[in-house]
């Protein structure tokens, strides 16, 4: 599935998995898909997609679903503090 996303980088910063996750349902619902057939669109298992509520995503994971939902990945990069545990942090 490829490698976590966590990285060291200077500054703090983290990775919005919960908006993340947020997006993908809504673009499912406006679209009528179900999980697996989004999740067969974006070239991922569907379990994955679940996933992104409560554990921290590949690389290649955020990639797919980034260009899936047509937007580009630091859409979801966040430099203030998070307000919810299950988020990716680094320092940028």
């Amino acid at each position: 599935m490829g490698r976590p996303l966590k990285q060291e980088v200077g500054d703090h910063w983290w990775f919005d998995t919960l908006s993340l996750y947020h997006r993908v349902k809504t673009q499912m619902e406006m679209r009528g898909l179900s999980l697996r057939v989004a999740a067969e669109e974006i070239g991922i298992d569907f379990t994955t997609i679940a996933k992104l509520q409560s554990r921290e995503p590949s690389v290649q994971t955020v990639a797919r679903l980034c260009e899936w939902l047509q937007l580009p990945l630091d859409t979801f990069v966040r430099r203030d503090v998070p307000n919810y545990s299950h988020t990716v942090r680094g320092r940028g």
